[in-house]
Order: C-alpha cells, then structure tokens, then sequence
C-alpha cells in the first residue's frame, strides 16, 4: 500500500544587523546564523 502524506512547513526569519533568526514552524527547529556573507552562501 502506497500511501502519501504532505504537511506546510512555514519559514520565518527576523533580519537583524548582525545575525538572522530562522523558524520552521510545524517543526519547531529555530536556529540563529551570523548575517554576513559568508555565513548565508
């Protein structure tokens, strides 16, 4: 039996100067990341 699922996952993140705030919501991960260009590439 061959059966398939989906679920919405929602991406939030808060922009701030010196870091990004990233949540995956229903997956209640959250993690920070430095906001320069080496981080985000």
């Amino acid at each position: 039996m061959n059966t398939e699922s989906q679920i919405s996952i929602n991406v939030g993140v808060d922009v701030g100067k010196s870091k990004l705030d990233i949540v995956l919501h229903p997956l209640d991960l959250h993690f920070q990341i430095p906001n320069d260009e080496d981080s985000i590439l």
